[in-house]
């Protein structure tokens, strides 16, 4: 676990963000590095491995360890493989705000950390255990989805102001994380009510402390 640790400051040199694939790629490689300095210390601390994530531009549609990924759907993280799927064409929606895609990317670093630190592992072990589907398993995933987003939170806070992340790409990630998740029209409860991720990226740029994110010991209410 990584519970009571912040990140530390990180000046962030960012490209151009663009809207074709090509620059949009290196503008997240160059992220992915950034993040990679903020939580790189934080899991060394704890006595636990880092490694750099891969990053897959989607398209159209690919083939993974964990599942199919078409490009209209939301981003994932595929923990088998250590591997962000960028969703290209499902992104674009949100056109030059690059706070929005840092902000959902660090999302997506979330559960990387999730990954490195084992927390990935025991979270599956036991939404296999109760079926994935049930009320159980679809309140674990919140619990996992919610703690990503607390992580995300983070991030934009030990990147933000300083180098190629202004306080406005914080401000739009920020605010774009705390707008997602499980609203009316969608069935499936498995990210948190909007309202929460509201509270738990906060919650996660505020606080800067890991022990904050701790979304596993969180009461029912908190995970809505």
């Amino acid at each position: 676990m990584v519970n009571g640790r912040g990140l530390p400051a990180v000046t962030c040199a960012l490209p151009r963000f663009g809207t074709d694939v090509g620059t949009q790629q290196a503008y997240f490689v160059a992220a992915i590095h950034c993040l990679d300095q903020a939580w790189a210390p934080v899991l060394q601390a704890a006595g636990l491995p880092h490694t750099s994530p891969r990053l897959v531009m989607v398209t159209g549609s690919v083939n993974s360890d964990c599942g199919t990924r078409r490009g209209t759907e939301t981003a994932m993280y595929c923990g088998q493989e250590n591997t962000i799927y960028w969703t290209y064409p499902k992104y674009s929606e949100f056109g030059m705000k690059s706070g929005v895609h840092l902000g959902q990317l660090a999302h997506e670093y979330g559960h990387h950390v999730q990954n490195m630190s084992g927390i990935n592992k025991a979270y599956w072990n036991q939404r296999y255990a109760v079926d994935s589907d049930s009320a159980r398993g679809l309140e674990l995933s919140r619990r996992s989805e919610l703690q990503a987003t607390c992580f995300g939170g983070m991030a934009l806070g030990a990147l933000g102001g300083r180098g190629g992340v202004s306080r406005q790409m914080v401000n739009d990630g920020l605010a774009d994380s705390g707008n997602r998740g499980d609203w009316p029209q969608y069935p499936l409860r498995d990210h948190g009510a909007p309202r929460l991720n509201k509270t738990w990226v906060d919650w996660g740029y505020s606080k800067n402390h890991s022990g904050a994110c701790n979304t596993w010991t969180a009461g029912s209410n908190m995970v809505a």
